[in-house]
């Protein structure tokens, strides 16, 4: 019990850090990025997802130019796929399963240092 509560009280932390979007929204241009913008959950999601996606390009993932220049078009086909969404539902699922995917690189160093959205809520 007092685990899980320590655990929940991490991940609130963690996420709190990226409590707003990676862009800068005076710019958002399109409806996705103001829904991003206007949205305190997305905002959390999509700062987590750019902290996350950075940290594919460290050391510990240990990336050739081919692995960084594949996992660029993904997060292309992947913004592509999120800016396709016409509702909060979608862009959320979006995310979710964006931050999951990138979570799930395995990393030559062991300790993965990927931020997970499970355990936080709006």
């Amino acid at each position: 019990m007092i685990r899980s509560v320590f655990s929940l009280i991490i991940v609130s932390f963690s996420i709190s850090a990226y409590a707003e979007p990676s862009f800068n929204c005076a710019k958002a241009s399109t409806n996705i990025e103001k829904m991003i913008c206007t949205d305190k959950y997305l905002g959390d999601l999509d700062g987590l997802l750019a902290s996350d996606y950075k940290a594919l390009f460290s050391d510990q993932y240990g990336f050739d130019a081919a692995g960084a220049k594949s996992t660029k078009a993904e997060q292309k086909q992947w913004m592509a796929k999120r800016n396709s969404c016409t509702n909060r539902d979608c862009v959320v699922d979006a995310y979710k399963s964006r931050i999951d995917e990138i979570c799930e690189i395995p990393v030559i160093s062991g300790a993965h240092q990927c931020q997970s959205w499970e355990g936080y809520t709006p």
